[in-house]
């Protein structure tokens, strides 16, 4: 199910705690686009600039990683802008899992910001996915 659109600043998520989560961020605009993501103690876990001017007909990758979950609250802040936060998007986003047998095997959720007024929302793309188990 679609959340959104809703303001691209502190959208509150849960991450499994313990779990790898892997994450990408495209951009499809000539505005530099942004993204980041906190803890509750206000730790920045993840902080990505795109350069911009990334055109029409394609996206560009500008960001990529995986990190820990280890917040005690199992609770994360997703920001998604332009130019280093001087703006927030709005934002349209999703969560989405398997499970097997009770277990989630597989999370994901999708983000797309739109940054302008067209309302296509594919200016900023990310995505952030985990699995029960690795390997």
């Amino acid at each position: 199910m679609t959340t959104g659109p809703i303001y691209g600043r502190n959208i509150a998520i849960t991450l499994p705690r313990g779990k790898t989560i892997y994450w990408t961020a495209y951009a499809q605009s000539a505005g530099a686009q942004f993204v980041e993501i906190r803890d509750t103690a206000n730790k920045v876990i993840v902080s990505k600039a795109s350069a911009g001017n990334t055109g029409r007909g394609g996206e560009a990758k500008f960001g990529e990683g995986s990190f820990v979950a280890e917040d005690a609250n199992n609770t994360y802040y997703v920001s998604i802008g332009v130019n280093n936060g001087a703006s927030w998007e709005k934002v349209l986003y999703s969560y989405d899992e398997l499970v097997f047998n009770g277990v989630v095997k597989f999370g994901n959720y999708i983000f797309g910001g739109e940054d302008g007024t067209d309302n296509d929302f594919n200016d900023t793309n990310l995505n952030l996915h985990w699995y029960d188990n690795l390997g």
